[in-house]
């Protein structure tokens, strides 16, 4: 699920600016393809794929990302993560961060299968470097929204221009006509702390 370095984002003249039946003007691209947006409306990126690249475990690869998120795949073997008891997702405690709340988790992150968990743990360069990781198990997770771009239309309406990044757009309140999405996120409601070693599999 982590992006390349040789993939490469949409370019701008690939965005442009459409006016549907609602009469609101919103992003879009030139040439549409299904699957474009998800079910609340916000456009998604497009990656293009370039062979050789090197895998960037600190950045997630857009549609992939969005797919493990809609079906709760595992976001290293892309099966599927939910199992009887719970399903398994990791989170950060981010340094200068308040003490995770976890009854008021969001995440971007998708979930793991359980015998994934150690791959993960061996594989991903923050986790072996002992980043404050916490692995949860979580009775119920909801899609809640999305995050990514926005950008603005040019005075002449020929163009998109980036605008502000990293901005999240709840599914509870209306889209952002100007949201190219990037992540999904999904709120997670009865959750417990795991040990990995606890795990069946684990080393």
């Amino acid at each position: 699920m982590a992006a390349l370095s040789s993939d490469l984002a949409p370019r701008a003249n690939e965005l442009c600016l459409e006016v549907p039946r609602n009469g609101i003007p919103h992003i879009a691209y030139v040439v549409p393809r299904p699957g474009d947006r998800d079910a609340h409306g916000n456009l998604w990126g497009r990656m293009e794929r370039v062979p050789g690249g090197r895998v960037l475990f600190g950045e997630m690869d857009p549609e992939r990302q969005r797919e493990c998120m809609e079906g709760l795949l595992c976001q290293i073997c892309g099966q599927p993560a939910e199992r009887e008891g719970g399903t398994l997702f990791f989170e950060w405690q981010r340094p200068g961060a308040p003490p995770l709340r976890l009854d008021r988790i969001k995440t971007d992150m998708p979930p793991l299968c359980p015998p994934c968990v150690p791959l993960s743990l061996g594989h991903c360069p923050f986790l072996r470097r002992g980043e404050s990781a916490v692995l949860l198990r979580v009775r119920k997770s909801i899609l809640c929204g999305v995050g990514g771009t926005v950008y603005q239309a040019r005075a002449d309406l020929g163009n998109w221009l980036p605008a502000a990044s990293n901005v999240y757009s709840s599914y509870s309140r209306p889209r952002q006509p100007g949201m190219l999405a990037a992540r999904m996120y999904r709120k997670l409601r009865g959750t417990a702390t795991v040990d990995p070693s606890e795990l069946v599999g684990a080393p």
